[in-house]
C-alpha cells in the first residue's frame, strides 16, 4: 500500500500549486476580496457613508487613542475606513469582471473574424487595433469619460473598449495557426459551415491562452478604476472605491497616515494576486512545458 501509494500522480496544476509557495495566499486573499465584495451588507461593522465628526481621523485600534470599534481608523468625515474598505472592494470586483468581460467579447469575436476571414477584414480590424494602441491606456480611458461622464457603468464600457485590443490579437495568432492545420481542413472538406468550426473547433483551442489574457487583463482594470477614481473621473464620490479613497486621504497622509495606506494597501495586494495567479494559470495551460513541471 505504502509503495502503491507514492506512485500516486496528483494533477499538474495541483503539483505547481504546492510548489509556488506564493501563488496559495495570493489565491487566498482573492477569495477574501470576493467575499468582503459579496457580503459587504454583513461584514461591513459601519455604514460606509455616515460619519461622526467628533470622531474624525481616529487612528488604528493598535495605536494610541484608536478605538475597537473603529479597527482601521476613520477618515477626515469620521467614516469607518474598514466598512469603507469592504464595499470599495464590490467597485474593484465588478468593474474587474465587467470590464474584462466586456473586452474579452469584443476582443475575441474580432480576433476570430480576423484571422479566420483574413482578407480586408483584417486588415481593417488590425488597423484599428494599431491605431487604438497609438494611444497610453490611461489616456484613453479618460478622454473617453470625459465624453461620457462619471459612472460604475460608463467606467466599465470606457475600460472594455479601451482593453479589446490585446484580446483581439492574442486571438488572430491563434487562429492563424489553427486555420491551416489538417483537422480544421478536413472539416471544410466535409462542408461544415464556417461558424461551426469557430465555435466548435477554434474557439476552444484559444481558451487556455484567452484565460491567461484574461487574468492579467482583470488586473490592469482594477488598477485602472482605482486611478480613475483616484482622479475623479471613475465612480461618483459617493459610491466608496479604494481609488477614491485614496485621493481623499493624499492630504492627510503626515498626520493621518491609515487614511491612505489601507486602501493603497488593498489596491497593490489584489492586483499583486491577480498577477501571481496569471503567472501560475499562465505555467498550467502551458503545453510546452513537461510533464513533470
Amino acid at each position: 500500500m505504502i509503495g502503491a501509494s507514492a506512485n500516486v500522480r496528483y494533477p499538474r496544476w495541483l503539483r505547481r500549486l504546492f510548489r509556488n509557495y506564493a501563488v496559495i495566499p495570493a489565491l487566498a486573499l482573492l477569495v477574501v476580496v470576493f467575499l468582503m465584495s459579496v457580503l459587504a451588507p454583513w461584514l461591513a461593522p459601519h455604514s460606509p457613508d455616515q460619519g461622526e465628526i467628533a470622531k474624525r481621523l481616529l487612528p488604528p485600534a493598535w495605536s494610541a487613542g484608536g478605538s475597537f470599534s473603529h479597527f482601521l481608523g476613520t477618515d477626515a468625515l469620521g467614516r469607518d475606513i474598514l466598512s469603507r474598505l469592504i464595499y470599495g472592494a464590490r467597485v474593484s470586483m465588478l468593474v474587474g469582471v465587467a470590464g474584462t468581460v466586456l473586452a474579452a467579447l469584443m476582443g475575441v469575436t474580432a480576433g476570430l473574424l480576423a484571422g479566420y476571414r483574413g482578407g480586408w477584414l483584417d486588415d481593417l480590424l488590425m488597423r484599428v487595433a494599431d491605431v487604438q494602441l497609438a494611444f497610453p491606456f490611461i489616456l484613453l480611458a479618460i478622454a473617453l469619460l470625459v465624453v461620457l461622464g462619471a459612472g460604475i457603468w460608463n467606467l466599465v464600457l470606457v475600460l472594455g473598449l479601451s482593453a479589446w485590443v490585446t484580446f483581439a490579437r492574442v486571438t488572430r495568432g491563434q487562429v492563424l495557426a489553427l486555420r491551416e492545420l489538417e483537422f480544421v481542413e478536413a472539416l471544410h472538406a466535409l462542408g461544415a459551415r464556417d461558424s461551426r468550426i469557430l465555435a466548435r473547433t477554434i474557439l476552444p483551442n484559444v481558451t487556455s491562452a484567452l484565460i491567461v489574457v484574461a487574468s492579467f487583463a482583470f488586473a490592469e482594470m482594477v488598477l485602472a478604476e482605482a486611478a480613475l477614481s483616484f482622479l475623479g473621473l471613475g465612480v461618483p464620490p459617493s459610491t466608496p472605491s479604494w481609488g477614491g479613497m485614496v485621493s481623499e486621504g493624499r492630504d492627510y497622509i503626515i498626520f493621518a497616515w491609515w487614511v491612505i495606506t489601507f486602501p493603497g494597501l488593498a489596491i497593490a495586494l489584489t492586483v499583486l494576486s491577480v498577477n501571481i495567479v496569471g503567472d501560475w494559470i499562465r505555467d498550467v495551460l502551458d503545453t510546452r512545458l513537461t510533464a513533470d513541471a
